[in-house]
């Protein structure tokens, strides 16, 4: 099939097939996206090499995959279909410190597995592709922390005035 651009076929192979629903769908995906079979691996708690057997289509044994794998998974899809960043643009996301999630990677995140994880990467990646969302998501103070390249402080203080304690030692006072 001959595709327009290379946008649309990336979204077809990654979103249209129906065996991406599978594991080692998913696996095949994620790898072709530009994830690390260690990092995968780690996702999921196992060793690189049964990463490979599932991504060849091996048994997966009495371990459930499905969680930490699909959560990835499906934020990287939604960052796919937008359409606004590359592969490695995407990938690098992943594996990068995220403000809005206290400073922690994607990945890492993901890692813990529970619903909570995996609504806050998503909800960040949402704020990646549309950052208007960033006030409605994260609150007005994410918005200052976020814009302000400088730390943010206390009303009435400049950044670089120090703090000024009181010496409670009898040899201060002079």
């Amino acid at each position: 099939m001959a595709y327009p651009d290379l946008q649309t076929a990336r979204q077809d192979a990654f979103s249209a097939l129906p065996r991406l629903y599978s594991v080692q769908g998913r696996v095949q995906a994620l790898l072709s996206l530009g994830f690390l079979v260690v990092e995968l691996a780690v996702l999921a708690s196992v060793t690189p090499r049964t990463i490979k057997r599932w991504a060849d289509g091996g048994d997966i044994k009495s371990h459930d995959p499905a969680r930490s794998l699909d959560d990835l998974f499906s934020v990287s899809r939604m960052l796919v279909a937008d359409g606004t960043y590359s592969d490695r643009d995407i990938v690098g996301w992943f594996r990068s410190r995220n403000e809005l999630l206290r400073r922690t990677r994607p990945l890492d995140a993901l890692h813990a597995g529970d619903e909570e994880s995996f609504r806050k990467v998503a909800a960040a990646a949402e704020v990646l592709i549309h950052p208007e969302l960033l006030a409605q998501r994260f609150g007005e103070i994410a918005v200052s922390e976020a814009a302000s390249p400088v730390p943010v402080v206390e009303a009435g203080r400049s950044p670089a005035a120090p703090v000024m304690e009181p010496d409670p030692s009898p040899d201060s006072v002079r």
